[in-house]
């Protein structure tokens, strides 16, 4: 009993994801596509993430997107099993955007090999992100 008391306290000690810093580990660098699913309804979503930042993006031709309103960039931080952006820049200042589609504060926070997914509630109503990382194209070629 005591060794298996001993193996579950070990495997939770080491099972956050932390680099040489002993910090918790950032999302691997590169950009992310997938969608937003908000009320039912599913929204193109495409971020880039590059070490502490982020930054939103849009794709023309994809029908149902973020408005550019909404478009944010900024800082973000992962702690532990959550995942917090702080907005330093909007695409378009001053312009009106759904509150719940804005990426800002806390979220709860899955990552795994090539693909993060996030989610939080506003109220009753969950908007989870689910992103894939995209590969570059001379990765492709080369293989």
């Amino acid at each position: 009993m005591k060794q298996t008391i001993f193996l579950i306290l070990f495997i939770g000690l080491f099972s956050c994801e932390k680099n040489e810093n002993g910090q918790d580990a950032l999302i691997n660098n590169g950009m992310y596509q997938g969608h937003i699913k908000y009320l039912d309804t599913y929204y193109y979503s495409q971020i880039s993430f590059e070490d502490k930042s982020y930054e939103e993006n849009t794709l023309g031709g994809t029908l149902i997107q973020k408005l550019p309103t909404c478009l944010t960039g900024g800082t973000y931080a992962i702690k532990s099993d959550s995942i917090t952006f702080l907005v330093t820049s909007n695409k378009i200042e001053d312009a009106p955007c759904i509150a719940e589609l804005e990426l800002t504060g806390t979220y709860k926070i899955f990552i795994d090999a090539d693909s993060i997914t996030f989610w939080r509630y506003f109220g009753d109503e969950k908007i989870e992100y689910n992103l894939r990382k995209l590969v570059p194209l001379a990765a492709c070629i080369s293989h």
